[in-house]
């Protein structure tokens, strides 16, 4: 049972994203919850109101059995918002003889929930469209509710009173549940953003270091060629292929040759004379291995 009322994990990367579905998971638990309640004791108190909240609690129940499955709330908060918005316009527009005087109270939870899963652009369409509904009931059908006060029984006053605290906890349970998980979304987010600046010093001094001993190194290598340019002896260099790479001055002095000339050539075929390139070519292979 536990494995299902927590949260799922989810593969949201973004914080504010798995702060939104950790809010979805958690409202829609809460109103399957609460809506399973409320069918249970109205079909005590109050029977014909029993058809909508148990719609309203299967509803949820559906919402959370797929949100556990497919753990993607932006699909499941639009259907349910919607779903919610036309079972309460069905309750205000279609039972008569009954005080709609909590069903304001409901349309104000569902644009809540619009707006606290969905963004402002969901919230702001949900308002419009419950101005447009309250506004046609309070135009057309308010003095039929107002005339059926007269005849209000004990059930409908307990059923309203108990509906007004439904509404109350959840609205508070939204407020608090939006507050805590955009919180949380930015607590992750800072504890983030501190882990990055804190690698980016680390980088730095890396860098910074790197600088250091490249320079060095250049340094060291300037200073090498440079010996090697101007040392008094004769300093050649070949590859593993025997072609020559390195010839300093003193080489071209003795030898005559350039180092233009004689770079890439192979050093013991070009300028050893063929009595010793067999010896120098062993002594250099050894040399290479």
């Amino acid at each position: 049972m536990y494995k299902f009322v927590k949260t799922p994990e989810t593969k949201y990367t973004d914080y504010y994203e798995t702060a939104r579905f950790d809010l979805t998971w958690n409202i829609t638990l809460l109103l399957s919850f609460i809506l399973a309640l409320a069918s249970l004791f109205f079909f005590f108190v109050h029977p014909m109101w029993t058809f909508h909240y148990g719609i309203g609690s299967v509803l949820t129940g559906s919402a959370c059995y797929y949100l556990f499955l497919k753990r993607e709330y932006r699909g499941v908060s639009k259907v349910l918002t919607i779903l919610c918005y036309i079972l309460v316009n069905t309750s205000i527009f279609f039972l008569p003889n009954s005080v709609h005087y909590i069903e304001p109270f409901w349309i104000f939870v569902i644009t809540l929930y619009a707006y606290f899963t969905l963004g402002k652009k969901w919230g702001m369409f949900f308002i419009l469209a419950n101005f447009i509904s309250v506004g046609i009931f309070f135009l057309f059908f308010l003095d039929e509710t107002i005339l059926s006060i007269k005849n209000i029984s004990l059930g409908d006053v307990i059923g309203m009173t108990f509906e007004f605290g439904i509404c109350s906890v959840i609205i508070l349970y939204l407020i608090n549940q939006f507050t805590r998980t955009n919180l949380w979304a930015e607590s992750q987010l800072r504890s983030a953003n501190e882990q990055i600046l804190r690698d980016k010093q680390v980088v730095d001094v890396q860098a910074d270091e790197l600088l250091k001993t490249n320079k060095k190194l250049e340094t060291v290598a300037k200073e090498l060629r440079q010996f090697i340019e101007t040392a008094n002896a004769p300093i050649f260099g070949i590859d593993s292929k025997g072609l020559v790479n390195e010839w300093n001055e003193t080489s071209e002095r003795i030898t005559g040759f350039t180092k233009s000339e004689v770079l890439g050539e192979d050093l013991v075929k070009r300028y050893i004379t063929s009595d010793y390139q067999k010896q120098v070519k062993e002594v250099l292979d050894n040399a290479l291995k």
